[in-house]
């Protein structure tokens, strides 16, 4: 890549070092905040295990040892997903899990068993996380009769009008439940979910969240549990998570993209602006290497991420009149695709690598 006097060449031993692996679509849950929702007939898929199996293995070709099953769907629901787990673990891979929780109970002794490193649960409705909340305990109790250590378990809690007021209780529960990090996040907006639910744009909601997280806090460092929650206004120390971790995305249909939140075409609010993404794919594994789409197509877009050499979409202050920042398509230095404006990058919510 060239810019200015200077020509950047990517490194012959550079590699990914995670991915991020859309098993399915599917879900069992509706969840009102759910991006999922943002897309009309949205179509589910399961990925075969064929493909799952060039997949693991193109990724341990490129250096991949971290695999994330996470993504547009519910990992849990695929059919397969204990084989998918043991043939990741079976070739020494460090597996990540992220799930709404709705199986962990009848899961739970085989995930010990199968040695998964770690477990993010999302606890979003405490009135309707009742199974999530027995499949976390029944995930203790496993590891306690094994007397295994792994998974790790994280929770995640997305922050919206309706849910802000169950902070104390959340704190609460993930104490009692031996959770070892508890992740706050805010909801972003997208184009057809429900109304009434941004907190991120509201003064009294955030102040709200505030009061009740400064209250808590003493209790939660005194437990022995991690926890961050996401920023409130952009970050000049912008970081996107998947450049950062070295990571990519790969789709339930095979194909890799940059990261989740560009894997698909849809359209999303930040600060009052709506924003349309257009989906970015890189290359369709089983027709193409992980490592060649690493090293071949993804290095400028690589380079520009991890040296922050984009500008900021969200502290820029033609943001509401500008074309640039509507569309993820490019922005005003001439970058394609256009991640100035990704709420990710911003850490004004929480990418669950």
């Amino acid at each position: 890549m060239r810019t200015v006097d200077w020509i950047v060449v990517l490194s012959n031993d550079s590699r990914p070092r995670e991915l991020m692996v859309e098993v399915t679509t599917a879900c069992n849950y509706a969840c009102p905040h759910c991006f999922r929702f943002s897309i009309r007939d949205f179509r589910t898929c399961y990925m075969d295990s064929r493909l799952y199996s060039q997949v693991i293995n193109s990724a341990l070709e490129a250096g991949v040892r971290r695999l994330v099953f996470s993504g547009w769907g519910e990992p849990t629901v695929h059919p397969n997903v204990l084989e998918m787990i043991d043939e990741a673990k079976h070739k020494e891979m460090s597996v990540v899990l992220n799930t709404n929780g709705s199986r962990l109970n009848e899961l739970s002794e085989e995930l010990v068993r199968l040695g998964v490193d770690e477990v993010f649960v999302s606890i979003n409705s405490l009135d309707l996380s009742q199974d999530v909340l027995k499949g976390i305990r029944s995930l203790r109790t496993q590891r306690l009769l094994r007397g295994a250590e792994k998974p790790l378990v994280k929770a995640i809690y997305t922050i919206t009008k309706s849910s802000v007021k169950n902070v104390r209780e959340v704190i609460k529960h993930v104490n009692e439940l031996g959770v070892r990090e508890l992740y706050f996040n805010y909801y972003i907006p997208y184009s057809g979910g429900s109304e009434g639910l941004d907190c991120l744009n509201d003064s009294k909601c955030r102040e709200e969240f505030n009061e009740l997280l400064s209250d808590a806090t003493p209790k939660i460092l005194g437990a022995g549990v991690r926890f961050t929650h996401a920023g409130t206004a952009p970050k000049f120390a912008r970081s996107c998570p998947f450049a950062s971790n070295r990571a990519l995305f790969v789709r339930c249909d095979g194909w890799a993209t940059p990261c989740l939140y560009y894997s698909r075409t849809w359209t999303t609010t930040v600060f009052g602006v709506a924003r349309k993404l257009k989906e970015v794919l890189l290359g369709r594994l089983g027709e193409v290497s992980l490592l060649k789409i690493w090293r071949d197509v993804y290095p400028e877009m690589f380079f520009k991420l991890y040296f922050n050499h984009l500008p900021s979409c969200l502290e820029c202050p033609f943001m509401e009149g500008c074309n640039f920042t509507s569309t993820n398509e490019s922005d005003c230095w001439g970058n394609t695709p256009n991640c100035a404006h990704c709420p990710y990058l911003h850490k004004l919510s929480y990418c669950p690598l």
